[in-house]
């Protein structure tokens, strides 16, 4: 029921419907499944959540991988995604606690879902050229008083409490922060945010099955964004924090070792401003 408020609002805002435990056989064509276990399941199994858009069209499906989740088939539950090209993901009780003020992880799995939908309708009319690249932030508020009037802009929205906390008088101070973000081999998100000897950090554990028909690049782009001013905010509240008695600063050394460490898992490189040579 929490992940499902989670995704009403977002789900609105596309006039789009959520489904709860839908069989999968009502929601992928099993003649093209290429094996009788898969078939079977997905007769018989469910998915948690299925998102359509307005003509009921399923979009995209997500998993709770919560407590009392039966895992025994998720395997096979994620192949049958796969071959339908059926866009799946998967969520831990972590991952929907995950948000920045108002704005959840969740809610905005679903806006890039749908805007990147948008997007592309809009480049195959013409609309946009062919070389524009999809960005969260050029969709902006309905009563939008200028181009940067976007909900979206959350990196910049955190580098902003950033210069404020900082207060040293120097207007571009923040600027002289360094960040990285990352995503695993299964879509889930890391970013790390440095300034000085203060350090900030985040991980997002949505495991991302398949994309489905959308841009897996330059949504897993605009996904890490999220998980990009995530770390910034928790190096706000590293440099409040230290500020405090006594100072409890993290070591800042540790943030290239832990990079090399999600390098060694299979962590890529996604989103990158003002980083150190030596990330």
């Amino acid at each position: 029921m929490y992940v499902h408020d989670l995704l009403v609002p977002a789900a609105d805002r596309h006039n789009a419907e959520i489904y709860r435990k839908v069989r999968i056989a009502d929601v992928v064509d099993i003649k093209h499944l290429t094996s009788d276990p898969l078939g079977r399941l997905a007769l018989m199994g469910h998915l948690d959540f299925v998102v359509t858009d307005r003509n009921h069209d399923p979009q995209f499906a997500i998993e709770f991988d919560g407590g009392g989740h039966e895992s025994k088939n998720d395997h096979l539950k994620d192949e049958i995604c796969r071959q339908s090209k059926l866009a799946l993901f998967r969520l831990t009780q972590n991952s929907t606690c995950v948000q920045i003020r108002e704005a959840s992880f969740v809610a905005y799995l679903v806006d890039v879902w749908f805007y990147g939908q948008e997007f592309a309708r809009m480049q195959a009319t013409g609309e946009l050229g062919p070389d524009e690249p999809f960005m969260m932030s050029a969709f902006l508020r309905p009563n939008a008083k200028n181009v940067f009037d976007s909900e979206f802009y959350y990196v910049l929205s955190a580098m902003a409490r950033l210069k404020q906390l900082l207060n040293t008088g120097n207007p571009v101070e923040h600027l002289n922060a360094a960040s990285i973000s990352m995503t695993g081999p299964e879509g889930q998100y890391a970013a790390f945010a440095q300034h000085g000897n203060f350090c900030g950090s985040y991980r997002i554990a949505v495991r991302t099955i398949s994309w489905g028909d959308l841009d897996a690049f330059s949504a897993t782009r605009e996904l890490s964004e999220f998980c990009h001013a995530l770390a910034y905010h928790d190096l706000c509240e590293d440099i409040k924090a230290c500020r405090s008695e006594p100072p409890l600063p993290r070591p800042v050394i540790d943030i290239p070792k832990e990079i090399a460490y999600l390098k060694s898992k299979g962590f890529r490189l996604v989103l990158g401003f003002c980083t150190p040579d030596d990330w």
